[in-house]
């Protein structure tokens, strides 16, 4: 029996590695997708999130455009005085350190949270690692296992992802007055900052990188002549010592062509 054969005996799927190009991107990068759906473990996924969603502190998330672009409308005026940047971290899926995010989740919910779960903690630690470390997929007709990284696809991907962020600002945002930062937004893997105009952009985008290893920062500056930045796809203008407009920001690929009511395709889109 070979080694797929083996790994399906049981009925379950194995998960096959597609990708989405990303947008706009220069070199046109890959992003792998892989659906988990159907999987030996994508039901223990599913009940491992709904135990480790209530444990995300939500202080500095973005929860959506619309609530960040009215957050926008309540900063103090002189906040409008600040630099505009964005910081994006590269590949931020595919370089979440596994072990090192199960043991953030053992700690918070086994040492500060007020009520930790009825499963023992060596217990919860294994079903972690057999819901991330113990996956297999197919790529050009080879079996592999992912022994690191979380998948786009994968229910616990975006939860673990963010766990693992929300304990990378908690250990360095005693560095972010210093370093310039004003204030900080954070939607998943982008984020939106305002920081002093006397210091550089590039410079605080090189100390970010240098606080973990698995993860890597870039850097997109207002546009000098506009005062403009894009986050969320919403447009936002600086008015110095007025504050902030906002509108929605369209894309170059955009063409303004929407599909028709009466088109021949599934009324969900």
């Amino acid at each position: 029996m070979s080694e797929l054969e083996e790994k399906t005996k049981a009925g379950a799927e194995v998960r096959v590695l597609t990708s989405q190009e990303m947008a706009l991107a220069n070199d046109i990068p890959l992003r792998p997708v892989l659906s988990a759906i159907g999987t030996f473990n994508y039901g223990l996924g599913k009940a491992l999130t709904n135990i480790l969603s209530n444990i995300i502190e939500k202080e500095n998330m973005v929860r959506d455009p619309f609530s960040f672009g009215e957050e926008l409308k309540t900063l103090p005026k002189s906040f409008s005085n600040y630099k505009m940047v964005s910081f994006d971290i590269s590949s931020l899926y595919t370089n979440v350190p596994l072990d090192e995010t199960i043991e953030i989740i053992l700690k918070n919910l086994y040492e500060t949270h007020a009520t930790p779960p009825t499963i023992q903690r060596d217990d919860m630690k294994q079903l972690l690692i057999f819901a991330t470390k113990n996956t297999h997929f197919l790529f050009d007709k080879n079996l592999y296992d992912q022994v690191n990284g979380v998948s786009m696809g994968s229910p616990l991907a975006p939860l673990l992802a963010e766990i693992f962020l929300k304990d990378f600002e908690k250990k360095h945002s005693s560095s972010f007055t210093s370093m310039g930062i004003v204030y900080w937004k954070k939607y998943v893997d982008d984020t939106f900052v305002l920081i002093d105009s006397t210091f550089s952009a590039k410079d605080i985008c090189t100390k970010l990188s240098q606080f973990h290893k698995s993860i890597k920062f870039t850097c997109e500056e207002e546009a000098a002549n506009t005062n403009t930045l894009s986050f969320l796809n919403i447009l936002i203008q600086k008015q110095p010592g007025i504050g902030f407009a906002t509108k929605v920001h369209r894309k170059e690929t955009f063409s303004g062509l929407i599909t028709q009511w009466s088109s021949f395709v599934p009324k969900a889109y």
